[in-house]
C-alpha cells in the first residue's frame, strides 16, 4: 500500500538502472531554456528533457514546451503556471504533490505517470487532442480542468473529485472508483476566487468500455450525449422519477427499505442534479445482488 506521506512515499521511490542517466546529467547548473534542450534532440527528433528536474527552471510563467520529450521528468512538488506544452511526452513523470493552474496542453502523451496528491486545473486549464495511458490518478485535486478530444485508457483513477471539470468528445477506458463529477466548484470559496466554471459537464463522452464503481454526479454536473458501458451495468436515470419510485420498492422489499434511502441519499441528489447515472453495482453494494438486480431493472425504465 503506498505512503500517505508524500515526503516518505517520494523519498523511496527509485529511478531504474537505465535512466538513472538522465536525471544525473542535470547536476550540474547550467541554464534550462524551453526553446532548446542541452542535449539535442531525441532519436525521434523531440527536444530531449528527459530526466529534468522541472524546479531548476525559473522564471517560466507564459513560456512554451514544443515537441519536447520529459520522460522520467520530476515536477514533484513543483508550480506548473500559465505554461504551454504542445506535441509533448510525459512517460514515467512524477507530479506528485505538484499544482498545474491555467495552462494549456495539446497534443500531449501522459504514461505511467504518479499524479499522486497533485492539483490540476486551478483557474481553468485545457487538454486537448491528449492521451492518457496507465497513469495513477490517486487522491488528486482536479478543479475545471477542461478535456477535450482527449482519451483515458486503463488509468487509476480512485478516491477524488472531478471539480467542475469538463469533458468534450472524450473516451474513458478502464475503471472509476470512488469519484464524483461535480458541475461546480465544492466551496463558495473557489467562485469567489476563480469565478464561475466555464465548460464543465460530460458531453458527447464515451464509456462503452469503463467500469463504474462508487460514481456520482452532483452540483449540475451536465451529461449529454454520453455512451454508457457497453455492458449494461448503467443507467442514465430522472432523479425526480427515481425518488417517486423509491416508495414502491421500499413496500416491495421492506427488510432492504433502510438500505434504499441509504442508497438515495448517497446518489440521489435532484435539487442540484436532475438527470444522473446509476450504476448496477453501487445498488448492489448498498442493499444486495438479488434485489439490487431487480429493482436496477425497474431504474432502467426511469430515462429523462
Amino acid at each position: 500500500m503506498r505512503d500517505t506521506n508524500l515526503e516518505t512515499y517520494d523519498a523511496v521511490r527509485l529511478v531504474g538502472p537505465k535512466q538513472s542517466h538522465l536525471v544525473t546529467r542535470w547536476a550540474t547548473d547550467r541554464p534550462v531554456d524551453p526553446d532548446s534542450s542541452p542535449f539535442g534532440l531525441t532519436g525521434e527528433g523531440y527536444k530531449d528533457f528527459r530526466g529534468l528536474p522541472f524546479a531548476k527552471l525559473k522564471a517560466l510563467r507564459g513560456k512554451a514546451f514544443v515537441k519536447c520529450d520529459l520522460s522520467h521528468a520530476d515536477f514533484c512538488r513543483t508550480r506548473i503556471e500559465r505554461l504551454e506544452f504542445v506535441d509533448c511526452r510525459f512517460a514515467h513523470v512524477k507530479f506528485d504533490g505538484s499544482v498545474e493552474q491555467q495552462s494549456s496542453f495539446y497534443g500531449c502523451v501522459f504514461s505511467n505517470c504518479s499524479f499522486y496528491r497533485a492539483t490540476l486545473g486551478v483557474g481553468t486549464s485545457n487538454y486537448d487532442d491528449c492521451r492518457f495511458v496507465e497513469n495513477d490518478f490517486s487522491n488528486p485535486s482536479i478543479s475545471n480542468a477542461v478535456f477535450r478530444r482527449t482519451e483515458f485508457a486503463d488509468n487509476e483513477m480512485t478516491n477524488f473529485f472531478f471539480n467542475a471539470t469538463g469533458f468534450w468528445s472524450c473516451k474513458i477506458r478502464g475503471r472509476i472508483e470512488s469519484v464524483e463529477f461535480l458541475g461546480n466548484y465544492q466551496t463558495e470559496s473557489e467562485l469567489v476566487r476563480y469565478g464561475p466554471p466555464i465548460n464543465t459537464g460530460l458531453h458527447n463522452v464515451d464509456l462503452c468500455n469503463s467500469v463504474l464503481r462508487i460514481v456520482s454526479f452532483r452540483n449540475h454536473c451536465a451529461i449529454e450525449d454520453t455512451a454508457l458501458p457497453k455492458d449494461g451495468s448503467s443507467s442514465l436515470v430522472d432523479s425526480k422519477a427515481l425518488l417517486a419510485h423509491a416508495p414502491e420498492c421500499k413496500r416491495r422489499f421492506p427488510e432492504h427499505a433502510d438500505k434504499i434511502e441509504n442508497y438515495l441519499k448517497i446518489f440521489i441528489s435532484p435539487s442540484d442534479q436532475p438527470v444522473t447515472i446509476c450504476n448496477l453495482s453501487d445498488l448492489c453494494e448498498v442493499v444486495d445482488n438479488e434485489v439490487g438486480n431487480r429493482i436496477f431493472v425497474e431504474i432502467k425504465q426511469l430515462k429523462p
